[in-house]
């Protein structure tokens, strides 16, 4: 896959250039769709409320947070035969940059299967923790409900561009549907028992994410990946992002991986707080309202 960077990287900027202010090189971490949306106008609040900006998007890059604590190593040690068994279903493990655009898709569509299994075992666990302890969630449940509905949108885009022009066939559907439901109930208990140890699993998912993208990416800009190069935005990802006319499949992959980076950002800093403590995404949501 990509080459691996250190979250210490953040601080330079490609090719040694100083980052802006409000690029993912300096730190800055723009709020994925889902978590900004207004459902009362999505169409109109997303055409006023385009917080990713070209520069921001082209700076976000693929990096990896080195475990330091148990909870993130135990983490870390889940995700990696998680994706060893993904690469291996996909066909995908140790292909590097030979790998195929079909393979690339279906890697990433197994990967919004687990992410959104995953924010879904967390609406749930938080929810039960509520009712048990007769407590405010304090926003957990409606940030894990918005990486939920982001993941599935990921999904349903990821979905219409692996089987294109055709619909994903019954058996596919199914196959992730199954996988949704195992993941869901695994994650449930671990979500329950252990909320930082699941938390931080879903930020190295992300993290996993956002070098998939950078590499699929990379191969569209090499010419290796020529179909999605010419390939155009569905509807389903048009209007989830309120893309322009003339935007191409790499606008949608930008996207999506600026998501995936928030959302290693979210569930890295939730992964260190006490569960069902004050959630600072959701005041930062307040603020910017």
């Amino acid at each position: 896959m990509v080459s691996t960077k250190t979250t210490s990287s953040l601080q330079s900027g490609p090719a040694g250039q100083v980052p802006g202010p409000r690029t993912y090189g300096a730190g800055y971490i723009a709020p994925h769709v889902s978590l900004r949306k207004d459902a009362i106008d999505v169409e109109t609040f997303l055409s006023e409320h385009q917080v990713y900006t070209p520069a921001y998007l082209e700076s976000v890059q693929a990096l990896h947070r080195v475990p330091k604590k148990a909870h993130e190593y135990i983490a870390w040690y889940l995700h990696v035969m998680a994706r060893t068994i993904i690469g291996l279903l996909t066909g995908t493990w140790g292909m590097g940059s030979g790998v195929s655009e079909r393979a690339m898709g279906r890697r990433i569509l197994m990967f919004t299967s687990v992410g959104t299994a995953g924010a879904l075992a967390g609406v749930v666990a938080n929810h039960i923790r509520c009712i048990l302890w007769n407590v405010n969630d304090n926003g957990w449940v409606r940030t894990a409900a918005a990486n939920a509905e982001c993941v599935r949108m990921h999904s349903g885009i990821m979905a219409g561009i692996t089987w294109r022009p055709r619909r994903p066939p019954l058996l596919a559907r199914l196959f992730h549907i199954a996988l949704q439901v195992t993941t869901f109930f695994q994650l449930l208990v671990l979500s329950f028992l252990l909320p930082s140890v699941a938390l931080a699993y879903d930020a190295y998912r992300a993290e996993e994410q956002v070098f998939n993208y950078s590499q699929a990416i990379d191969l569209i800009d090499s010419g290796r990946f020529s179909h999605w190069r010419s390939m155009q935005p569905s509807a389903l990802a048009s209007s989830y992002y309120g893309l322009q006319d003339g935007c191409s499949l790499r606008n949608v992959l930008l996207r999506m991986r600026a998501d995936e980076a928030s959302m290693h950002y979210i569930q890295s800093v939730l992964a260190d707080l006490p569960v069902l403590s004050t959630n600072p995404f959701i005041i930062m949501e307040s603020k910017n309202k």
